[in-house]
């Protein structure tokens, strides 16, 4: 049997937090949405709180650093491409986001939302790391 870990990085709200172990082979791997700006381009994409996102721009979620990557390559009105996994009843689809200015630096694009952790699948003999942080805001 396998287990689901949940792995966070720093981005740029970092506060301690225990892991996340999901019991289940049925969650899809990707980062974990933890909250969505009301209004903000999340918002207006239909993401939601508990959905995954499994890609970005066609490319599997393998780390939180990748979706920094596909963000710093745009500019606030660039649209970008996600693969979703609905927390409602986990089926995918395909959204298509139109980024905003980061409140922080206006020049940078903002997605408007926090992700967890990047859920990954581990086999059940590897233990996970006594520490995680998380949630960050993108």
């Amino acid at each position: 049997m396998a287990v689901f870990l949940a792995l966070s990085a720093a981005l740029c709200f970092a506060q301690n937090t225990p892991g996340l172990t999901i019991p289940s082979t049925k969650a899809p791997e990707g980062a974990l949405v933890d909250s969505v700006t009301a209004d903000g381009p999340a918002a207006k994409a239909g993401i939601s709180v508990h959905d995954i996102i499994t890609a970005v721009e066609g490319t599997a979620v393998q780390s939180l650093n990748q979706i920094l990557e596909a963000l710093a390559r745009h500019k606030p009105g660039d649209t970008m491409e996600l693969t979703v996994a609905r927390a409602s009843d986990g089926s995918r689809t395909d959204v298509t986001m139109t980024l905003g200015a980061n409140p922080r630096d206006p020049s940078r694009a903002y997605m408007g939302l926090a992700v967890l952790a990047v859920i990954f699948l581990v086999p059940e003999s590897v233990s996970p790391p006594a520490e995680r942080q998380g949630p960050h805001g993108i």
